[in-house]
């Protein structure tokens, strides 16, 4: 297991994995750099506070995308050099809101609509042809009993 992390982590993230900025324990390095980290963890976290935190706006979890966008071009445009530390935290931040965003939009996909929501947007025409349809339904004969041999 260890060792498909160690190949796949820096390939689904897409890491650099630069020594100055991963995490080391004893020793080793990460096999993802300290913002890539930080992503994980918040893609890990997010499913448990999913239902904390799917009441929120959801501008909130776009907001939480701002930090790691904004620090990672002002260290790409400028001279500055961010920090680990700032990295892991940007990388929470964006994990959690990336995943909210994935989870909030997924649950819409797959919510289902209620024939009486579907009735409130009915327009003038649907109205006719669902009307035409159920009379239909009324008037036609039910078909015989199949004969008994």
């Amino acid at each position: 297991m260890k060792r498909w992390l160690c190949k796949w982590l820096p390939i689904i993230f897409g890491c650099h994995q630069r020594p100055e900025r991963s995490f080391f324990f004893h020793g080793k390095q990460f096999p993802i750099c300290a913002r890539c980290t930080g992503e994980l963890i918040g893609i890990i976290v997010t499913p448990i506070g999913y239902f904390f935190l799917k009441n929120l706006p959801i501008w909130v979890f776009f907001v939480l995308l701002i930090p790691l966008v904004t620090d990672g071009l002002i260290q790409a445009k400028t001279k500055y050099e961010s920090n680990n530390t700032k990295r892991l935290i940007t990388g929470i931040l964006f994990g959690i809101g990336l995943m909210m965003l994935f989870m909030i939009s997924t649950a819409y996909c797959f919510n289902t609509v209620s024939y009486t929501h579907l009735r409130a947007h009915e327009t003038r025409h649907d109205l006719v042809c669902r009307l035409l349809l159920e009379k239909k339904k009324k008037t036609t004969p039910p078909p015989p009993p199949p004969a008994l041999a």
